[in-house]
């Protein structure tokens, strides 16, 4: 590991019954791939079968004797990737140098997916930092923005009041202010819901804030909340002027080239 001067715990070692169980090459050949992995600081050893008998210093015998006594001791993870379709001469046995192994130190690989771990939580952290500094600095921008431009705004707020439409229900809002709708919005929404009484939809809204005062809108929000008023009781008059509702009957099969498969999709049917 970079930085870091290696430390063989012995302890470890002596008190790993599994690995003490096994033959004195296999443990010699385990020695040599921990100070690789050491070097890598993942735990993790990766090479062609080939090149890794130049690694660990042995014989294709010996490295077979290995991977057949870890199958029995279980003291690292193996991973052995055959490729039959390229083959190596002067190879023993069934390994061919092609084949991928890889050698797993189950405590040098956790540490590591640890410490990968930590650095990403930090990383993390320090970007969540920076994007509410950066927030903060556009918060402070927007409200000295909306202040250099509230005269305009207080002087287009006067002009509305001027016209405000008679006969409508004000409105309450969530900051304990009320809203009154203008003439022109008023004649705006008259003609796009002509199938709705407007002044009573408007009485049905305030009574309904008046019952429900944590649902009240604000003020940058009240147009939408009255559009989406106006447009549900817009749809269930024309649900209301277009009659019964077509049933198609279950006992057949449905022809959906029928026009009353549509009326029933839009529509619903009991």
């Amino acid at each position: 590991m970079k930085g870091k001067p290696p430390r063989f715990h012995f302890e470890l070692w002596l008190s790993d019954t599994a690995l003490q169980s096994a033959s004195a090459s296999t443990r010699g050949i385990w020695i040599n791939a921990l100070c690789h992995m050491w070097g890598s600081g993942q735990g993790i050893l990766i090479a062609r079968w080939d090149k890794m008998l130049i690694l660990l210093n042995c014989t294709t015998e010996e490295l077979n004797r290995f991977i057949a006594e870890n199958e029995r001791f279980d003291f690292c993870d193996i991973k052995v990737e055959k490729d039959d379709e390229k083959d190596c001469k002067n190879v023993q046995k069934n390994a061919t140098c092609n084949d991928d192994v890889t050698l797993i130190n189950r405590k040098l690989y956790r540490e590591y997916r640890t410490r990968k771990l930590n650095s990403y939580r930090v990383q993390r952290h320090r970007n969540a930092k920076k994007t509410h500094d950066v927030t903060e600095m556009y918060k402070k921008n927007g409200v000295q923005k909306v202040n250099k431009k509230q005269p305009e705004n207080n002087a287009k707020e006067t002009e509305e009041k001027k016209v405000d439409a008679e006969g409508f229900a004000p409105l309450f809002l969530s900051g304990g202010e009320e809203y009154t709708v203008t003439v022109d919005l008023a004649t705006e929404y008259v003609t796009i819901y002509p199938l709705v009484d407007i002044k009573h939809e408007f009485r049905k809204m305030r009574g309904w804030l008046l019952s429900n005062p944590y649902r009240r809108p604000k003020k940058v929000g009240v147009k939408r909340f009255m559009n989406s008023w106006l447009s549900r009781a817009h749809e269930n008059q024309l649900k209301n002027q277009s009659g019964p509702r077509n049933v198609i009957p279950n006992t057949q099969e449905i022809d959906y080239d029928d026009p009353r498969v549509d009326q029933v999709i839009d529509n619903g049917c009991d």
